[in-house]
């Protein structure tokens, strides 16, 4: 009987042990794998632009200046804050901008906005009202900005766009590319992702 009983309790020791909710686990926080490339980087990644209409290299301090958006925003390059900045230099008659824009948009802007990312698509040569229309109907949502002296541009380079630059949390340039391939859009994701992370953003 006394045997019979402490089995039945050693029965409910176990059952209720098993009811018993599973201790909460720390949450792991995965990398996001980069994306892949079709090319291996150059050595010098300087070799992406043709020397002769650039203006600036990688490593160098980026060329400073304000730039108000279509909505009405500031973007100060003299300024970051700490946070990484990309900018591209387009027009609304470009090829090939009009190609790259949109993957901008849905690849760097829309991905990595949250976390700080700053963006700017300066129409060179063009002016507010030249672009207005154009970014209406193709309805993005990253910050536009127009040029129509090439004020912002001639700092950059003297010929050829799309041009796209990306400026660390320190002002100095990371990457910058003339025309559109969607290996230089991997290669600026994967800086981005990199230059976030090192500045701790979420």
């Amino acid at each position: 009987m006394i045997v019979a009983r402490r089995r039945s309790i050693a029965l409910l020791a176990v059952a209720a042990f098993l009811l018993l909710p599973a201790p909460a686990r720390p949450a792991v926080t995965v990398p996001e794998p980069e994306p892949p490339l079709t090319s291996a980087p150059p050595a010098d990644p300087n070799q992406l632009v043709p020397p002769e209409s650039t203006l600036t290299r990688v490593g160098d301090q980026a060329p400073a200046f304000k730039v108000k958006t279509l909505a009405g925003d500031v973007v100060d390059v003299g300024a970051l804050q700490g946070k990484p900045l990309v900018v591209n230099f387009w027009a609304t008659w470009c090829g090939p901008c009009q190609v790259e824009l949109p993957e901008l948009e849905r690849l760097v802007w829309q991905k990595y906005r949250g976390r700080g990312l700053g963006l700017v698509a300066i129409a060179r040569a063009q002016s507010e009202a030249e672009i207005g229309g154009w970014v209406k109907q193709h309805k993005l949502t990253l910050p536009f900005a127009a040029d129509p002296r090439n004020a912002f541009y001639s700092k950059y380079a003297t010929q050829g766009i799309p041009r796209t630059y990306l400026i660390g949390a320190d002002g100095r340039i990371l990457f910058q590319s003339v025309g559109y391939s969607p290996d230089d859009l991997a290669r600026i994701r994967v800086l981005v992702g990199r230059e976030l992370a090192r500045t701790g953003a979420p």
